[in-house]
């Protein structure tokens, strides 16, 4: 702002709502283009609006939030999805988002809900392979963007991603710079350990770092790695025909 005389304004398809209440306690003008605005020196005030999927209304595909959900689910074979998101198990997701994931989830035909008291129960009733083939045109690549970092991150709590993830496991040779995966917060309080390494000059790079739009999923192999599906879903756009040989291997196992 000092540097332009502008008035810089945060615009991203997705805030958490975390993120959210501290921009608007700092009086830092966002856009969730579609959703919300708050632009004070406009005297525009931040109005929340969530879209409302219609119950015969097939969603283009999922958010991050149902994607890691469905995910976990599928992962433990776990009917009662509505329990992945409950207090006992993770903490992150707020009744909000809790009922939004639902919403979406049944709006997709990929769980039936019932009614029980205040809270709203979801079930997987459809066989497991079926309700991978009807989530899969639903789901998306998590990587939302690709950094070059200036050194290793092997002291950070990264697991390694993309091609390295993928060496890892099928016979496919590792790549030159290892890949880890990341989500991509926006805090004020609490800057990303990422940002420092940052460089520009990607032929220096000693390592690639994916930020992804969910947080990853981690297997514990010999060597940290983000899940499998996930894994797949970010790397079945691949041309690469060594790349599909492998991923459809993996594939295969999984299912």
């Amino acid at each position: 702002q000092e540097s332009l005389n502008r008035v810089p304004v945060w615009v991203s398809l997705q805030i958490d709502a975390v993120d959210r209440q501290r921009l608007i306690q700092h009086r830092l003008p966002f856009v969730l283009p579609g959703f919300q605005a708050y632009l004070p020196d406009l005297m525009i005030d931040a109005r929340e609006y969530y879209q409302r999927l219609r119950a015969n209304a097939r969603p283009d595909h999922l958010t991050p939030s149902a994607q890691r959900i469905l995910l976990e689910a599928f992962y433990q074979r776990f009917r009662e999805v509505d329990q992945l998101m409950g207090p006992a198990r993770n903490e992150r997701y707020s009744p909000m988002t809790r009922s939004r994931v639902i919403g979406e989830l049944e709006a997709a035909g990929l769980v039936e809900t019932e009614q029980s008291g205040r809270f709203r129960r979801a079930f997987i009733k459809l066989p497991w392979d079926l309700f991978w083939e009807k989530a899969h045109p639903l789901l998306r690549s998590p990587v939302r963007r690709r950094v070059y970092l200036s050194a290793d991150v092997l002291s950070h709590p990264a697991p390694r991603a993309g091609l390295s993830a993928l060496a890892e496991l099928s016979m496919m040779s590792a790549p030159r710079r290892p890949v880890y995966a990341a989500m991509h917060r926006f805090s004020l309080a609490q800057p990303e350990w990422w940002r420092p390494l940052v460089t520009e000059r990607k032929d220096d790079a000693r390592a690639e770092l994916e930020l992804w739009a969910y947080p990853p999923l981690v297997e514990k192999q010999p060597a940290a790695l983000v899940d499998r599906l996930s894994l797949y879903l970010s790397l079945e756009k691949d041309e690469d025909p060594r790349t599909q040989d492998a991923l459809q291997r993996l594939l295969k196992e999984i299912l």
